[in-house]
């Protein structure tokens, strides 16, 4: 409008001119300012698009978070009560330890006392096995010096002695294991076998073929000779130092004593069976 008026007016318009160029220029200006205008308010709806759903997010962690926080501070407070439940268990332990620690200490005592008994117990039984075996080579020494003073032992009569003669040579046996006698292997065994003794000789003087091919006879020797090779053995033993070992080869030999006492009683019922009476009475002289 301006720039109209001012064609109209001519000369004296050209102020309206100059007018209506600047507000054309202010116009120009409006509308660019406009358009940055709506440029820049995009631009902010797009951020502010963006801000939202970044603060979405960070919402939906920081709920993720406290959910976690709840959930750790749950499980502190579970573990503490099992920690407490611990430390009781603990506790329990402990007294437990302790009152056992107490009875130890009272068993270990009275250990100590039983194991001071048992050694002079060990040392009574140890000095009255002496005096026992010191008495039974008396007797033993006594019961040889008559067999040989005596000329009318019977045959009933030398089976008994046999079975007496290895009665106490076992118990020689242990007596050698033990320490309370030396024996010399020659007195259990010789070179040509098991042999030697009192039974050994009567065995190989027999010529009765009624007693030698006789069950009971055949037993007795056998029993005879496990019985000299076991002490044989256990006089090995002792005399490599293995006391355990002679031990056990004692047991053997008296296993093997008791074999040998059974199979001479049978010999004898086997003899009067045969005839054969005669057998010394033995007096006992009794309070």
């Amino acid at each position: 409008n301006a720039s109209i008026e001012a064609a109209r007016a001519g000369e004296a318009g050209k102020g309206f001119a100059v007018v209506a160029d600047q507000v054309r220029e202010l116009s120009n200006s409006t509308s660019a300012s406009a358009d940055d205008v709506v440029k820049y308010v995009g631009e902010l709806q797009t951020s502010i698009a963006e801000l939202a759903a970044s603060m979405d997010a960070t919402t939906k962690k920081l709920e993720d978070g406290n959910k976690r926080v709840e959930d750790s501070i749950a499980n502190i407070n579970a573990m503490e009560s099992q920690m407490n439940d611990v430390t009781d268990e603990v506790d329990s332990i402990y007294h437990a330890i302790d009152k056992q620690s107490a009875y130890t200490k009272d068993l270990s005592k009275v250990i100590g006392q039983i194991t001071d008994s048992y050694s002079v117990l060990s040392q009574d039984c140890h000095d009255t096995g002496e005096h026992i075996y010191k008495i039974g080579r008396y007797i033993d020494t006594l019961r040889s010096d008559m067999f040989r003073g005596f000329s009318d032992v019977t045959l009933l009569d030398r089976m008994k002695i046999f079975s007496i003669d290895h009665f106490i040579l076992t118990w020689r046996v242990y007596n050698n294991a033990v320490g309370f006698e030396s024996l010399k292997l020659t007195q259990l065994n010789n070179a040509t076998g098991p042999n030697a003794c009192k039974f050994g000789k009567w065995a190989q003087s027999v010529t009765d073929t009624k007693i030698t091919s006789s069950s009971q006879f055949k037993d007795m020797v056998q029993c005879h000779n496990d019985i000299h090779n076991n002490a044989s053995e256990s006089w090995k033993a002792k005399d490599a130092g293995n006391t355990e070992l002679a031990i056990e080869y004692f047991n053997k030999a008296l296993e093997a004593y008791y074999r040998f006492d059974e199979s001479v009683k049978r010999m004898m019922d086997f003899m009067r069976a045969n005839g054969e009476k005669d057998m010394t009475q033995i007096v006992v002289f009794r309070k």
